[in-house]
């Protein structure tokens, strides 16, 4: 009995290791290949990691026993769709690839027609295993305050970075990391070493709130110095603000005023509010950064709405099963409008047919690869999800998890009108590991008061 309480124990800490480890992989990467080993990710190589001690962890107990979390089921229904959805697309003749997109140079390897579908399908499968991992590792209050303990200590020091990157830019002109040049007003836009600013703010986004949430909220999951993590906030803020990305920047606004009136007075959300109206009407800043920049977007045909386009076009044309996931690269050319309805060259500036464009909206990408039958079924685990938070007892922990993940996770998803493959992102899996995992630890259901 010792020695199997000891063996318990002891495949418990290695687990929790293994989270703490994908904590600090998922703030190491990049867009393109610097930060990679074999073209993969940290977090994903880590991904394999968490699978590998699983499948262990069953061999070693002789048992062939998988916890499934009854709160990602349709996630799991999710998978088997996609599955379906990718056969579909090789056996249906309307599908089929044009034989052009073979000489595109992007096309070998796993981005090859015959392997690009299956990679992904990998992706995603990483994805749920990630998420499936915490909520099953992260079983404790004791777990579950040690792994926030690390995951804002790494975040602490990803937020220095962009910071520094500034710093250097604007007093020495020196460039270090990603930075781009804004192509009407020419404002510098920071990357950090991530990547695209867009994926830096994402990134910055998912440390914001659960900060908010620790400085704002008395809780007994974070026992952090309070000028401190005041300090790391203004960090990310100030990262986040160079980013100058629009589309993250409304959406945490938006995200934290629908949620903050749950957790703060009517008098500071006032405030909040009249700062944020003044900044609207006085700052020349605020307003290139969001206001001019999200009416641009969406008053014009660009890069982001032409991918729009070419998404709904190809939904019409194949809209119960979709194209296939990973696979929309491949379909631009049949689905392009005519080039008389856009108003500028797509053969001079770029060739859009040609490059590896997704629809820049993550819904749309997901729903253009696997039709309105896998947008459902998401849609249907995130109502779980709601509904599921909705049923807690609104103790301190759970408006401290609610605020900070669930808030997050809004703003995430308003964000990923703008972007695509948001559902691969190392982040967001671990921000909904986390959301579902605190929200079985530190409460019970309100009808009936048993723990789940």
């Amino acid at each position: 009995m010792v020695s199997t309480t000891l063996c318990h124990n002891a495949s418990g800490l290695n687990r929790l290791s293994i989270v703490i480890l994908y904590v600090f992989a998922m703030f190491i990467t990049s867009d393109d290949s610097s930060l990679r080993i074999l073209s993969m990710t940290q977090y994903n190589l880590v991904a394999f990691v968490m699978i590998g001690l699983s499948l262990s962890s069953m061999l070693y107990s002789g048992k062939l026993t998988i916890s499934l979390s009854r709160q990602l089921k349709y996630l799991y229904v999710l998978f088997i769709w996609i599955v379906i959805s990718l056969i579909l697309s090789k056996v249906i003749e309307t599908k089929a690839v044009l034989g052009e997109v073979y000489n595109y140079d992007w096309v070998s390897g796993v981005n090859s027609p015959s392997l690009r579908g299956i990679s992904f399908i990998i992706r995603y499968s990483l994805s749920l295993c990630v998420i499936q991992f915490i909520i099953n590792s992260v079983d404790s209050k004791a777990k579950y305050s040690t792994v926030m303990k690390y995951f804002l200590y790494a975040f602490g020091i990803f937020a220095l970075f962009p910071v520094l990157q500034i710093l250097l830019l604007l007093v020495a002109n020196v460039e270090i990391g990603k930075v781009f040049y804004d192509g009407t007003t020419n404002r510098a836009r920071i990357g950090s070493y991530v990547g695209e600013p867009s994926v830096l703010a994402g990134m910055l986004c998912c440390g914001v709130f659960p900060l908010i949430s620790a400085i704002k909220i008395q809780n007994n999951i974070l026992h952090l110095n309070k000028i401190m993590s005041v300090a790391v906030l203004g960090l990310a803020l100030i990262g986040l603000f160079f980013t100058s990305s629009a589309s993250i920047i409304a959406a945490m606004i938006l995200s934290f005023i629908l949620s903050v009136r749950k957790f703060i007075g009517m008098k500071t959300w006032l405030f909040f509010l009249v700062v944020l109206i003044g900044l609207a009407l006085t700052s020349s800043s605020f307003q290139d950064v969001i206001l001019f920049k999200i009416f641009n977007e969406l008053s014009t045909v660009n890069i982001r709405s032409l991918s729009w386009i070419v998404g709904y076009n190809s939904i019409v044309a194949n809209p119960l099963s979709g194209v296939g996931i990973g696979q929309a690269p491949f379909y631009v050319a049949p689905y392009l409008p005519w080039l008389s309805d856009i108003p500028f060259d797509i053969n001079t500036d770029f060739n859009f047919s040609e490059g590896r464009y997704t629809p820049m909206n993550t819904y749309l990408e997901f729903t253009t690869e696997t039709g309105v039958i896998g947008i459902f079924l998401l849609f249907l685990f995130v109502r779980d999800i709601y509904n599921y938070q909705n049923k807690k007892n609104n103790n301190n922990e759970v408006r401290y998890i609610q605020f900070a993940f669930g808030t997050g996770l809004l703003a995430i998803a308003f964000a990923m009108n703008s972007f695509p493959g948001g559902f691969y992102l190392g982040y967001v899996n671990f921000m909904i590991g986390m959301y579902i995992a605190g929200l079985k630890i530190y409460s019970a259901p309100i009808q009936s008061g048993v723990v789940l």
